[in-house]
């Protein structure tokens, strides 16, 4: 499903490139491209993040609205998308801390301040604000993957039990290096 999408708006957004005039062509990219963030944010559906509530900073739906008001010169919407991202951001980083999960320090300040300073230079340096924002964009994404968890029948009866802490501490201590 995800990659036929992808190919469906790969062709739509072949389209608009070879006739631009089609104004019709151009939403309906635009409509095939959030089909496609929204499929792909629906894959990592499954996977537990500690210390996330409803949404991830880094889903794709979002950056890719980031990227089109910032590209697209769009600033008060860009601003808005990086104020709510970087502030979904911070929640997360609180909540991980205080589950005792969070052990990066310099990661958190680097995304939080290329974003910003992105987001001041957009409206005047296009390409170094949108760069200085990927570059956030990309610290919060490989954080995303990093923080995952794939459920698995043993970490799901670890949880049920509420004893998944100490079986982590147990598996890093053990010489064999085998997890549950």
């Amino acid at each position: 499903m995800k990659s036929c999408g992808i190919g469906v708006f790969l062709a739509a957004a072949v389209s608009v490139l070879a006739f631009p005039v089609c104004r019709w062509c151009g939403w309906t990219t635009a409509i095939l491209g959030a089909a496609v963030l929204v499929i792909i944010d629906r894959v990592y559906k499954p996977v537990r993040i500690r210390g996330l509530k409803k949404t991830h900073s880094a889903e794709a739906l979002l950056t890719g609205l980031l990227f089109a008001f910032a590209w697209g010169g769009a600033w008060r919407w860009a601003f808005y998308t990086v104020v709510s991202k970087l502030a979904v951001y911070w929640m997360r980083k609180r909540a991980r801390t205080a589950l005792g999960l969070e052990r990066r320090t310099i990661a958190p300040a680097l995304r939080m301040g290329l974003a910003a300073v992105g987001l001041a230079t957009l409206p005047f340096v296009h390409v170094v604000g949108f760069v200085l924002i990927a570059a956030a964009e990309l610290i919060d994404r490989c954080e995303f993957y990093d923080e995952m968890e794939i459920p698995t029948p043993a970490s799901d009866m670890l949880d049920h039990l509420g004893r998944r802490g100490d079986s982590l501490a147990e598996s890093a201590s053990r010489d064999d290096g085998h997890a549950l």
